[in-house]
C-alpha cells in the first residue's frame, strides 16, 4: 500500500511539470527545414551507438548480479562480465566521437558544468534510494517459519 501512495504522490507534480514544458518550451524551427522520407530518417539513428550502450549497460548490470551471487571474487564470470561492459563503454565513446553523425549521446555534454552536476545529483539520489529499498528485515526465528509462535502473528 505505502508503495502506491509514493507513486500516486507523485502524479501531480508530474502533471505540473508536463504542463509548464509544454508551455514554457520554445523549440526553434532548424534552418533550411526539409521534408525527408522515413528511410532518410532512420539513416539518421545511430543503432550502432544504441547498441553498444545497450550491451554496456546488459554487461555491467550482469556483473553486479553475479557479483551479488558469486562465492569470492576469483568467479571468472563477473569478472569477465565487468571487463566486457568496460570494453563496449569504450567502444561506445569511440563510435559517438568519431563515427556517429547525429550521436544519442553527445559526448560534448560531459564538459559541461550543468549537466555533469545534474548527473551527480542522479547519482547520489540514486545511491539514496538504493540505501534504502536495500534495508533487509531482521529475518524470522524458525518458530515464526512455522507459524506456531504467538508473537509471530502480531507482526
Amino acid at each position: 500500500m505505502k508503495m502506491i501512495r509514493s507513486f500516486f504522490s507523485q502524479v501531480p507534480v508530474v502533471l505540473i511539470a508536463i504542463i509548464l514544458v509544454a508551455w514554457r518550451l520554445d523549440v526553434p524551427k532548424r534552418e533550411g527545414h526539409i521534408e525527408e522520407s522515413h528511410w532518410e530518417k532512420l539513416k539518421r539513428v545511430d543503432f550502432i551507438g544504441s547498441a553498444f550502450l545497450s550491451g554496456s549497460i546488459v554487461a555491467l548490470l550482469l556483473a553486479l548480479n553475479l557479483f551479488s551471487s558469486a562465492k569470492a571474487w576469483s568467479n571468472s564470470g563477473p569478472i569477465l562480465s565487468l571487463l566486457i561492459g568496460a570494453i563496449l563503454i569504450v567502444t561506445f565513446c569511440l563510435v559517438e566521437k568519431y563515427w556517429a553523425k547525429e550521436p544519442i549521446f553527445p559526448l560534448e555534454l560531459l564538459a559541461r558544468r550543468d549537466t555533469c552536476l545534474s548527473y551527480l545529483i542522479l547519482g547520489c539520489q540514486l545511491a539514496a534510494q538504493l540505501a534504502v529499498s536495500s534495508k533487509h528485515s531482521p529475518s524470522p526465528s524458525p518458530s515464526c517459519v512455522v507459524g506456531r509462535a504467538k508473537h509471530c502473528m502480531d507482526r
